[in-house]
């Protein structure tokens, strides 16, 4: 499995640090599901759904969750990131990160990966938005940059998704590169 990369917070703009889940499945991966995938890998994590606190069970278990934060344990506790849930054609934001992937897509020089995305996209019914929170910004060593990688690909897995790197690129759920800007320069 490649690593996704993403660039350092010092080398892009905070709208180029948005990172997507495009699904083409509302089948989604529970905030459980998420929260042991990160821990089986050693994160310190644990999720919420409120400002402060833990999800609690039923929380845990919703697969029709709306956002999460996953914060970080240590060495303090803090919110690493926020993910988000949007779906097409319902939620405005939804609408237009599709519009903004798509554009991406279709200036990119033709390719196999070209047709792959916009296919892809034409079909996204679900948006998985994650904001880096100010904690991980402002220290581009935190360890909770590796761990996006386990958390985009456990959302991505069950709803068929792919995972695009706001301007940058979109990969598949191995973390493979579809299509990148990388290639078209």
């Amino acid at each position: 499995m490649n690593e996704l990369k993403v660039n350092e917070p010092d080398e892009a703009s905070p709208a180029e640090q948005s990172l997507f889940v495009l699904a083409v499945s509302d089948e989604s991966a529970t905030l459980r599901e998420i929260r042991e995938a990160l821990r089986q890998q050693q994160y310190p994590v644990g999720i919420g759904v409120e400002i402060a606190g833990e999800a609690i069970d039923v929380q845990l278990d919703d697969p029709h969750w709306d956002s999460a934060f996953v914060r970080w344990n240590e060495p303090e506790l803090h919110d690493a990131w926020l993910l988000q849930r949007y779906r097409i054609g319902t939620d405005e934001e939804a609408d237009t990160i599709r519009k903004q992937a798509l554009q991406m897509a279709v200036n990119h020089p033709e390719s196999a990966g070209k047709l792959i995305v916009i296919d892809h996209l034409r079909r996204t019914e679900t948006v998985y938005a994650c904001q880096v929170l100010p904690a991980m910004l402002d220290d581009d060593d935190h360890p909770a940059w590796g761990a996006l990688d386990v958390a985009l690909r456990t959302i991505a897995l069950p709803t068929d998704g792919i995972i695009y790197a706001a301007n940058l690129a979109f990969y598949d759920v191995d973390g493979e590169p579809l299509l990148s800007n990388e290639e078209a320069e």
